[in-house]
């Protein structure tokens, strides 16, 4: 009885890969350096895109820092400015000697 090469059912494709024969043993020998150095390279390429997405977050949040910083920056200024602009205006009144003095609280309540 003759049997067909494609429909045999132990050299089968299916069969082949399900028991883990799809490459021969002789393929590993010849280019077990080939096979190693192909699996170094995808793990490096793998390593290196984990090790830029940290670095990206970190600069991210670095950038979100910086931004922080930035608005104290402008908030401190803001406060310099203003009690330089109060200490000219006191400086002012006194050599124009007009009796004005700044009041300790508001005249109104905050809330």
């Amino acid at each position: 009885m003759a049997t067909k090469k494609g429909t045999n059912k132990k050299n089968g494709i299916f069969s082949r890969i399900y028991q883990g024969r799809i490459l021969p043993y002789t393929f590993f020998t010849k280019y077990g350096v080939l096979v190693a150095g192909i699996i170094v390279f995808c793990i490096v390429i793998t390593a290196s895109k984990f090790h830029t997405m940290i670095q990206k977050s970190k600069i991210i949040s670095l950038k979100t820092e910086l931004n922080y910083c930035k608005s104290e920056l402008v908030k401190a200024t803001g406060e310099y400015n203003s009690k330089i602009r109060e200490k000219f205006m006191l400086e002012k009144v006194d050599t124009l000697h007009l009796g004005l003095e700044m009041p300790e609280k508001p005249p109104y309540v905050l809330k």
